[in-house]
């Protein structure tokens, strides 16, 4: 049973106020929530999951960071999400914009969407 107090004191503890909720860093551990999180909102509730990062998702970060890290002569193509040792990992080519010929490999954690590494192809 929920007593007229505990709302307040929950809204305490997450940092209720009217700028928004702000949950303990503790409180998204203990959930394994980890950094980046999805939010689903519905007419009772708020739920909040781990976010996951989908084929669209990954080939717009990739676009991303290779317009701010490489420049405008290459282009990412082609997402394929691999698992390797338990892990998700998006392989995205890369290619030349001139030539349309595959230049690189950029990886992407398959959860957050994050950049794992960038390689060139030799040559």
């Amino acid at each position: 049973m929920v007593t007229p107090d505990q709302p307040t004191i929950l809204a305490a503890q997450l940092g209720v106020s009217e700028e928004g909720v702000r949950i303990p860093a503790s409180l998204c551990a203990e959930a394994k929530l980890g950094r980046e999180v999805q939010a689903f909102v519905y007419e009772h509730r708020i739920e909040l999951r781990p976010a996951r990062c989908s084929a669209d998702m990954a080939l717009a970060r990739a676009g991303r960071y290779l317009l701010m890290n490489v420049g405008d002569q290459v282009v990412a193509d082609n997402p394929r999400l691999e698992t390797s040792n338990g892990v998700q990992v998006w392989k995205i080519p890369v290619y030349s914009t001139a030539q349309r010929n595959v230049v690189g490999l950029l990886e992407l954690d398959g959860a957050t969407g994050a950049v794992i590494e960038m390689r060139t192809s030799g040559g």
